[in-house]
């Protein structure tokens, strides 16, 4: 609606137009937040000999995206190697950042969530200039424990690094081949989850169609990345293709065919309903990862993750921290909110796992047609 705003003018109905207008006009104040942000944190950085890349973001035009500083976005998320991530986080501590202290750093990327200790009232705008910017701090590409999957070549990512400017802003961020090897890797990671990451995968068919000519950048695609990882890449750039048409390079199509039955398979199952998700389809993401692996205990342990996690992880309940601000005058109404917490937390798993279970039906059947097609 933003692009279709900008190119079209006055085609849109005054109710339509006049909102999209407020929309455009809190992000670029937004966008103007963040890159004072992102200045000040690289100036405390630079001040301790912290290096970093931008990642996601901003770094995602051109190409992915059309316009610089019109793309929504949240937080500031930084690569910094691991033997200096906890010094940047120092860093932002000192800015006047804490930690987000529910996160699960087994799953992430990233350490927890860096946001300003600032006060501020979430309200009906999606994109309120005021809105907190936080900081995520990356300190791996791909997180092998938890997804299983090798990827080899992934260092070079960060010896490859560059100096970007675009409209005067400076910022270091990865060489374009290797921008697209992390955004394709954080879209295929996101499916694996469960997660259908439409306006990444739409970002990612944007860049392969204005790049589906462009040889002498294929050509580099080839030679920096390792086939582990181009194996790995084309699996977004075709669910980008058969979800919105994009034109690609025919070296991507070559790749595409090297891919194994099982998972040919699985886009024939899947990929092209993958804009008009079904009952229980969050979960079809499981069934690629499976079959990307290749040893049996690999392949059960992803399944057993599935299966067994019916209810997520709740709160924990803890009866010490339930009463750990209840003063000695009120013990009986701190035991009270103690059995009420615990009860609402036993309901709550217990509606999810029934919301889970109930979708096992379809995702065993997924699996058996892709044993099937094999």
């Amino acid at each position: 609606m933003t692009s279709y705003r900008l190119d079209h003018g006055d085609d849109l109905p005054d109710w339509v137009r006049q909102k999209v207008d407020q929309y455009l006009a809190d992000v670029v104040l937004r966008f103007q937040k963040i890159e004072a942000t992102y200045d000040a944190a690289v100036k405390g950085f630079e001040a301790v000999g912290v290096d970093h890349v931008v990642i996601k973001g901003f770094s995602l035009f051109p190409g992915y995206t059309e316009r610089f500083g019109l793309r929504p976005q949240g937080d500031i998320d930084l690569y910094c190697p691991p033997q200096v991530v906890k010094r940047a986080q120092g860093v932002l501590s000192e800015l006047g950042y804490a930690q987000n202290p529910d996160h699960d750093g087994h799953l992430a990327d990233h350490l927890p969530i860096m946001m300003p200790t600032v006060p501020w009232v979430p309200g009906p705008n999606l994109f309120d200039p005021e809105m907190p910017i936080g900081f995520e701090l990356h300190h791996r590409f791909w997180n092998e424990p938890v997804m299983r999957l090798q990827v080899a070549g992934l260092d070079d990512f960060w010896n490859r690094r560059i100096e970007r400017q675009i409209d005067g802003f400076s910022f270091r961020g990865l060489h374009p081949v290797d921008n697209l090897g992390y955004t394709a890797l954080n879209v295929l990671r996101d499916l694996a989850r469960g997660l259908l990451p439409i306006e990444q995968v739409y970002g990612l068919a944007r860049f392969l169609h204005t790049h589906s000519i462009d040889d002498a950048f294929w050509e580099l695609w080839g030679a920096y990345h390792n086939p582990s990882l181009r194996r790995l890449e084309v699996i977004p750039f075709q669910l980008a293709a058969d979800w919105f048409g994009c034109k690609v390079h025919p070296v991507v199509h070559e790749e595409t065919d090297r891919l194994p039955a099982g998972v040919q398979a699985w886009f024939r199952e899947t990929s092209k309903a993958g804009l008009y998700p079904r009952f229980g389809q969050a979960k079809d993401g499981t069934w690629l990862h499976v079959l990307l692996l290749e040893s049996l205990s690999d392949k059960l342990g992803v399944l057993r993750e599935v299966l067994c996690g019916v209810g997520s992880k709740p709160e924990t309940v803890d009866s010490n921290a339930a009463n750990q601000h209840a003063t000695e005058e009120e013990p009986k109404r701190s035991l009270a909110n103690f059995y009420r917490r615990l009860i609402s937390y036993s309901k709550w798993f217990v509606s999810r796992s029934a919301v889970r279970i109930a979708k096992f039906p379809s995702f065993f059947r997924l699996g058996f047609r892709l044993w099937q097609a094999k």
